[in-house]
């Protein structure tokens, strides 16, 4: 760990009030602005305030994060531009009558979907699909956009594909087999509490168990571009099989990728010659998340916090101590 002097202490604690504080009063003051325009400033802070000298810039980037995030934001925003999320959403509608079940089932489903896709491409798709969907099989759209919300977030805790922190924790904690450890110990909760919590929501709105009716759209009609849907599907597919088969090379020490960031964006730049409208695909890349996160794992990774801690425990083949 770098021990910054009481000055440089300062400027670090200034940054992250800076930080912190542009967040807290973004939706009042700053609505205007994106979020990853306070890190981007704290980063100018940073550097002009001598805490990161100028030739140490590069040290504090980390490209695996960088290339996991470009990787499978791009393939995420493939899936949703193709209309391949709602097909999955519209097919489970289809097959599942009841109405107390249709909520539980498709809680479950958003929230695999956010595990496998990444959480921010199901929920930009939820958000316009959901609250329509919601009135033609009525339920209070309140409820659906609710489920959204709890399906996202506890469904992506699922995988490190599902949100960027998982990522962080995948890429820099050194934990072995990182997709497999993730879905080894949290494949069984993440489904429970999807579960639970699609029926708890049935519950307090007071859903009545009873056929639905059926949305106008079948699902075929969401998919507006075959290829593209294909094409991101196969992408996912080669992206977990590839991951799953690193993590048992590494298991069995055979000789493996540790900088699995390296994956993803081998696999979404293959499919930019291949897919219909490159450009449209990169243009719904959430880069903004892009930069907010690798911004954060750059600050946390070079932060002292002045705490007893007990250190994460590796080994030490995958330790990485910060310089």
């Amino acid at each position: 760990m770098i021990s910054y002097g009481p000055v440089k202490e300062l400027v670090g604690g200034a940054i992250i009030a800076l930080i912190l504080g542009g967040l807290m009063f973004r939706s009042r003051y700053f609505h205007n602005l994106p979020i990853w325009t306070f890190m981007s400033f704290a980063a100018f802070i940073a550097i002009v305030s001598g805490l990161v000298k100028p030739n140490d810039v590069e040290d504090y980037v980390n490209w695996n994060v960088i290339l996991f995030l470009i990787g499978v934001f791009n393939i995420g925003a493939l899936a949703e531009e193709s209309g391949l999320l709602e097909y999955v959403t519209y097919y489970v509608v289809y097959k599942v009558r009841d109405r107390v079940r249709l909520i539980i089932v498709l809680t479950i489903v958003l929230g695999v979907m956010a595990a496998i896709v990444v959480n921010d491409a199901v929920a930009a798709m939820g958000s316009l699909i959901i609250v329509p969907l919601a009135k033609v099989i009525g339920v209070d759209p309140e409820l659906a956009i609710l489920m959204l919300a709890f399906a996202v977030t506890i469904g992506s805790t699922m995988t490190p594909l599902g949100n960027p922190q998982n990522m962080l924790i995948a890429v820099s904690s050194g934990v072995q087999a990182p997709l497999s450890t993730f879905v080894i110990y949290l494949a069984v909760p993440t489904v429970v509490n999807l579960a639970v919590t699609g029926y708890i929501l049935a519950k307090i709105y007071g859903v009545k168990g009873g056929p639905v009716k059926l949305p106008y759209r079948i699902p075929e009609e969401a998919i507006r571009n075959r290829r593209d849907a294909l094409l991101a599907v196969l992408s996912l597919l080669v992206i977990i099989v590839a991951l799953t088969v690193n993590d048992l090379l590494e298991l069995m020490r055979k000789p493996a990728i540790t900088e699995i960031g390296i994956i993803p964006f081998t696999v979404a730049a293959a499919t930019f010659i291949l897919s219909s409208d490159p450009r449209e695909t990169v243009r719904r890349v959430n880069w903004g998340n892009t930069f907010l996160h690798s911004d954060v794992h750059s600050y946390g990774w070079r932060l002292e916090l002045r705490h007893t801690y007990i250190p994460l425990q590796v080994p030490a083949a995958r330790r990485r101590e910060p310089t």
